[in-house]
């Protein structure tokens, strides 16, 4: 009778991470910064006979990205849980806040007043305040 052995076949080495496009994630990155430059921030002037007037804005710039990565080779022939990834994402907001009016008289800035940001400035108050007055009211502490 002949001896049979099996052998197991040695696990296959797993392969190396995923890249990370780094001229792709620089380029974003540099792109959105540079949204935020002087000239988001102030307007293009508008000139008449009496004068010129610069639009300023306020700009809000917000970015994040991750990576991650799973086992990077199955270890058996029915595990699915290999794998690896990334993303990102960002946020830019710009919105007037005054002009600047240069005359031959001087230079003075005139606020923009945003009444939909008033108003949910009251509405919120008007709702902390009210939530405190009816816990106080129950006798909760």
């Amino acid at each position: 009778m002949a001896d049979t052995k099996t052998t197991k076949a040695a696990p296959a080495p797993e392969p190396p991470p995923a890249p990370v496009d780094e001229p792709t994630v620089g380029a974003t990155v540099r792109r959105f910064l540079e949204s935020a430059s002087a000239t988001t921030v102030f307007g293009e002037p508008v000139k008449d006979e009496k004068g010129i007037v610069i639009p300023a804005a306020e700009v809000t710039v917000m970015f994040g990205f991750g990576l991650g990565a799973g086992k990077l080779a199955p270890a058996s022939p029915t595990d699915q849980g290999a794998g690896a990834g990334g993303g990102g994402g960002g946020y830019l907001l710009a919105r007037p806040v005054a002009t600047l009016v240069v005359t031959p008289m001087g230079v003075r800035q005139e606020p923009i007043v945003d009444i939909t940001k008033i108003a949910l400035g009251v509405l919120t108050a008007a709702g902390v305040i009210g939530g405190l007055l009816l816990r106080a009211r129950n006798g909760k502490e």
